[in-house]
């Protein structure tokens, strides 16, 4: 309903900032609000964060030693095909 009262003010079918478009955009604004309470009330699970901040970084270690092995094999493989080159 946003985007059609936006769209609508484009066209210049209602004015801008009038009754009708913020009757159109007040559903949104609601929803919005009620959400931000509803979260504030709510609060977080802090060992639902904590289980998946390890996943994660056990995720990024495994990867990281994958990229690190990887990464000095194309090394060594490129400075011999350099100082090869050069000769």
């Amino acid at each position: 309903m946003v985007m059609v009262s936006g769209l609508l003010a484009m066209l210049g079918l209602i004015d801008g900032f009038s009754t009708p478009q913020l009757v159109l955009a007040a559903p949104i604004g609601v929803q919005e609000m009620v959400l931000a309470v509803w979260l504030i009330a709510k609060g977080f699970n802090p060992t639902a964060i904590a289980a998946q901040s390890a996943n994660e970084m056990s995720r990024w270690r495994a990867a990281a030693s994958t990229a690190s092995s990887s990464r000095r094999r194309n090394c060594g493989i490129t400075v011999e095909k350099v100082s090869a080159g050069r000769r």
